[in-house]
């Protein structure tokens, strides 16, 4: 009976397991079709992958020839921004000039170089005026001890009284004195002119001097601005000639902005990395990278990854179900064999019961 009951337990763990090898074997299409699924997903995932990966490469050399076209935009602008700064600069030249003012100081020195002109011939003047001055006052003091001299002479001659020259010692007539004395009154009333003519041209002189330095002075004065007005005429003049080469310069600066704008609005620069950034785009494309395919691939990955271990059951499930069926058939063997032994134990059994009743 123990016997009995473990192969009764034997063929029932063998069935069980045989009926579970049956039901997974039952799914084998199921399974098989899912495992398929599986692999299908997998190479789509892989191959899709390593597509990623080259996409990925691909995008960060993208990235970088970006960069670069950004650096060189920068660059551009920059340089944009400097012409902008010069055109400024040369606009605030160009403005800060004063022809007008200019022009009006040019009348101005004109007017001063004429009176500069006035001023060294009566400078010229004053110091003829003074040379003629000082030649007078040198002949009056010639002429006043001649005079002098010729008055006490004349005084000597009156008050002589003997037949002698007093001046001389020689004889000395009547008449000659006379005409002797008239001859000294004649030079001296000479020098007497002279002098008196000296003395009120000195006078003219000092008059004129007086006015000639008037005028003088006045000039100088207007003349103190000579320098500064040159001074203030070299400065605009400076700028006049700075704000014509700003003129002949800014032409040029104003095209080389708009040429450079021009570039810049119609991204007409670093063509060879807009070429290596086609170069790169037909890359991708023919890289074919489907990311929603590669979305559904995942999904399918995880919708289907059951069927790894199923398909693995199911090899194990057809590969054991012979070695199943064939333990099952022999406990049910045993088992017959056992109950057969059981019932020849019993009837045994009987016989000796059957033997003891009758002792």
């Amino acid at each position: 009976e123990g016997d009995l009951k473990a192969a009764a337990e034997e063929i029932a763990r063998q069935e069980r397991r045989a009926a579970n090898y049956e039901r997974i074997i039952a799914a084998k299409d199921e399974i098989e079709a899912g495992y398929t699924a599986l692999q299908e997903a997998r190479d789509t995932d892989h191959a899709l992958g390593d597509k990623l990966m080259q996409l990925s490469e691909l995008d960060e050399q993208h990235r970088a020839l970006e960069r670069q076209l950004d650096a060189a935009r920068a660059e551009l602008r920059n340089e944009i921004s400097g012409y902008e700064a010069t055109i400024k600069g040369l606009e605030k030249t160009i403005s800060a000039a004063k022809p007008d003012q200019l022009e009006a100081i040019r009348i101005e020195i004109a007017e001063l170089e004429s009176l500069d002109t006035e001023r060294a011939r009566l400078e010229e003047q004053l110091n003829a005026l003074k040379n003629e001055r000082t030649d007078l006052e040198a002949t009056n003091r010639t002429l006043l001890p001649e005079m002098n001299q010729l008055k006490e002479r004349i005084e000597r001659l009156k008050a002589a009284e003997g037949a002698l020259c007093p001046l001389c010692g020689q004889p000395l007539s009547e008449e000659h004195r006379v005409q002797l004395q008239t001859e000294l009154q004649a030079q001296g009333t000479g020098r007497g002119d002279i002098y008196r003519a000296n003395q009120t041209r000195m006078q003219a002189i000092a008059s004129e001097s007086k006015a000639v330095q008037e005028s003088l002075t006045e000039v100088r004065v207007r003349l103190q601005r000579f320098s500064d007005l040159k001074g203030q005429a070299g400065q605009l003049r400076a700028g006049v000639d700075a704000a014509h080469e700003a003129e002949l310069q800014l032409d040029a600066v104003v095209a080389r902005r708009d040429a450079a704008q021009a570039t810049l609005d119609s991204e007409a620069f670093a063509g060879d990395l807009r070429a290596q950034l086609d170069a790169l785009d037909g890359q991708r494309a023919a890289l074919g990278y489907d990311s929603e395919r590669h979305t559904v691939a995942r999904q399918s990955l995880e919708t289907f990854r059951e069927y790894e271990a199923r398909q693995k059951e199911l090899e194990m499930a057809l590969e054991a179900l012979p070695d199943a069926k064939l333990a099952l058939e022999g406990a049910q063997a045993r088992r017959e064999r056992l109950l057969k032994a059981e019932e020849e134990e019993r009837a045994h059994q009987e016989q000796i019961a059957v033997e003891i009743a009758r002792l």
